[in-house]
C-alpha cells in the first residue's frame, strides 16, 4: 500500500514507533553542553553505527564514544548528528523529538 505524503497515516504513532524500535535513551554526560538536552534518544539502538562495520550498535557507540566520548568527540558528534538521535532536557522530550523527525 502506498501512502499519499500528506496522509496522517503517515505520521502514525504506531508507524513512526516501529520505524525506531529498539529505543535506547541515554543520559548526556556532558549535562546538554554539545547536545542540547540532558538525555538523548537513539533510535534502532541494536543497529549498527557504521555504514560498513557491524560493531558496536548505536547505543553502544553513544555510551562510549561519539556524544558521550572526549569532549572533542562529542563536539564532532554533534555538530554533524545523524537523524537517529536526538536530545531533549527529559527522557520523554527526547523520544517525541526523535518520533517527530523520522
Amino acid at each position: 500500500m502506498t501512502v499519499p505524503a500528506n496522509s496522517n497515516a503517515r505520521k502514525s504513532p504506531a508507524i513512526a514507533i516501529e520505524r525506531m524500535f529498539p529505543v535506547s535513551i541515554i543520559q548526556d554526560r556532558y549535562f546538554g553542553l554539545y547536545s542540547g538536552g540532558l538525555w538523548f534518544a537513539i533510535a534502532m539502538s541494536d543497529a549498527p553505527w557504521g555504514p560498513i562495520d557491524p560493531e558496536p550498535s548505536r547505543a553502544q557507540f553513544c555510551l562510549d564514544e561519539g556524544p558521550n566520548g572526549t569532549d572533542e568527540e562529542a563536539q564532532a558528534f554533534w555538530r554533524s548528528k545523524p537523524n537517529w538521535i536526538e536530545a531533549a532536557d527529559t527522557p520523554d522530550e527526547a523520544l517525541a523529538k526523535l518520533r517527530s523527525y523520522l
